[in-house]
């Protein structure tokens, strides 16, 4: 589908991931932190149940649209869960957030804002993911064109990682949504004025991607017991210092739909669906770069109006006391991402010879495997200098490297998930699953084995080696090669669920999981296969809300 080609679940790189909670004005108050392998919330585990929905920002940067986002947040406030995960980004291109560098987009901010009023209104943490490095939506390509255009020599995207003028826009960026951002939320809005929104000139959320995909995440939570910020203590995620699990969705489209006032009912009907499930989490683009509703125009230049549809995503994931991951920047060509990096980089006389030379040329992977974890160190080490608050992750899909090659599926993508999240500003590990998509052609029964496995591993290696908490960000499995029966992928959110469970019951690493993705009725563009629309899932919203029980019950115990 049109929309979805560049959001394939699998990342190839990393995806840098920060964490911003932010809550009513309930007994959560604090921030959730690392503790070991747990988050913990004001002393307490914190645990996380929740969806990813990457379209929330966009959607409700169309304030018609914004019923989309209030929809989700309300689904999946429904099932109990407690976090959602989405884009905070959309470098150039189609209804961009940022134009050019520190040029933004008015509508996306207010969509943005939207959709943190909406999270917390449905007691929601959000995960706000704020650069990729795929070409959808801007990403990597698009600094690097950027950079390109300011007469740089850029020889190749993975300048992205080199350049000090590329590093310095996505420094920049950094710079001002702590300066925009996490102050204005966490020491004004909920503590003193509960119903504000972003205001105009908020140029925080500035798509400052570098790896594979940098990502915020923004914990909102609605009035309840949630306030605080979600920490990593071990292998756990706390909030109050509480065990924090997740339990939610994806849903990338929800900024594209918000982004239009007429669609954003598809919008707050995700979140109702969400809700009513007890997801506690919800994943989602926040960026489009160029092209067709670009959140990002140009470097630095955006779209007002998918600024304003992620605001009202926000605002109906905080309705629903939703937890929002907002992904910020991809690899793909949809929605801008690497690619439309390398164009903007192009566009200025940069020798450029294709962008596949990013994935076959030695000396570019090479180059590539040299910096990557130089590059992880140096960002991190930047945003913890400037905010310590706040949780940092690697939000890399779980490839190994050269030392357990083995487990990875029929390739690898030149990542590390052991070296990458043992960075110290690293806070929790992400991990990603597909079977159905990296063992294409392969059995059911197969991909299921390869899915336990993979779990297992994980889990035993963010607990053993990491010693850090673990969130599974994305998992699903395509619809489409069974039509109407959903046994296969009921039984591939059990296996993973259960693993989650098995884990955060026993005080291990697994702090909670993301399904993509959530969607609500009347997105038929929007769907890839893997979308859960709760009216049209009974079955699978069962499964969901009661992994929401469960997950529950484990906090409670606290």
């Amino acid at each position: 589908m049109k929309h979805r080609l560049f959001f394939m679940p699998f990342s190839i790189i990393v995806c840098i991931m920060m964490i911003l909670i932010v809550e009513a004005d309930n007994n959560n108050d604090g921030f959730v932190k690392a503790r070991g392998i747990q988050l913990v919330l004001n002393g307490n585990p914190y645990y996380a149940n929740g969806f990813n929905a990457y379209w929330l920002m966009f959607e409700a940067s169309e304030p018609s649209q914004r019923n989309k986002v209030s929809s989700a947040f309300q689904d999946a406030s429904s099932l109990g869960l407690n976090i959602a995960r989405t884009w905070a980004f959309s470098d150039g291109g189609y209804k961009p957030l940022q134009y050019s560098p520190g040029s933004y987009n008015e509508d996306m901010f207010q969509g943005l804002d939207f959709v943190i009023s909406e999270a917390k209104k449905y007691g929601m943490k959000l995960v706000l993911s704020l650069v990729n490095n795929y070409e959808d939506m801007g990403g990597k390509k698009q600094y690097v064109e950027w950079g390109r255009s300011q007469g740089q020599s850029i020889n190749s995207e993975d300048d992205f990682y080199t350049n000090p003028v590329v590093k310095g826009y996505y420094k920049n960026h950094i710079k001002v949504i702590k300066l925009c951002f996490f102050n204005f939320f966490v020491y004004t809005f909920f503590f003193l004025y509960p119903n504000i929104k972003i205001m105009k000139h908020r140029l925080f959320f500035m798509p400052f991607s570098i790896i594979v995909c940098i990502m915020m995440i923004l914990i909102v939570e609605a009035d309840n017991n949630n306030d605080g910020f979600v920490k990593a203590r071990g292998i756990q995620l706390v909030l109050n210092g509480n065990p924090y699990y997740a339990n939610g969705f994806n849903a990338y489209w929800l900024m594209f739909e918000a982004s239009e006032p007429s669609q954003r009912n598809k919008v707050s009907s995700a979140f109702q669906d969400a809700s009513s499930l007890g997801l506690n989490i919800a994943r989602t683009w926040a960026f489009s770069d160029g092209g067709y509703k670009p959140l990002q125009y140009s470097p630095g230049s955006y779209n007002e109006d998918m600024f304003q549809g992620l605001d009202f995503v926000i605002s109906e994931a905080k309705k629903y006391g939703m937890k929002l991951v907002l992904s910020l920047v991809n690899n793909y060509e949809d929605m801008g991402g690497k690619k439309q990096y390398v164009e903007w980089g192009r566009s200025q006389g940069q020798s450029i010879n294709s962008e596949d030379d990013f994935y076959t040329n030695p000396v570019v992977k090479g180059y590539y495997k040299n910096h990557i974890k130089g590059w992880i160190e140096e960002m991190a080490s930047y945003v913890k200098s400037i905010d310590g608050n706040h949780l940092l992750e690697a939000g890399l899909e779980g490839f190994y490297g050269q030392s357990k090659q083995e487990t990875n599926p029929s390739f690898q993508a030149g990542t590390d998930f052991i070296a990458n999240n043992q960075i110290p500003e690293i806070d929790f590990a992400t991990v990603h699953s597909y079977p159905d998509q990296w063992l294409s052609g392969s059995s059911y029964e197969d991909q299921i084995s390869f899915l336990s496995h993979w779990l297992n591993e994980h889990i035993q290696d963010a607990q053993n080696t990491l010693h850090k908490p673990v969130l599974f960000a994305e998992f699903g499995i395509s619809t489409k090669t069974f039509g109407s029966n959903t046994k296969p992928r009921d039984q591939f959110y059990n296996t993973v669920y259960s693993k989650i469970y098995s884990s955060a019951s026993g005080g291990g690493a697994a702090v909670g999981c993301l399904f993509w993705q959530l969607l609500d009725q009347g997105m038929d563009t929007f769907r890839d296969g893997y979308e859960v629309v709760i009216s049209e899932s009974p079955s699978t919203a069962s499964l969901i809300a009661q992994e929401s029980q469960k997950m529950n019950r484990i906090r409670k115990k606290y």
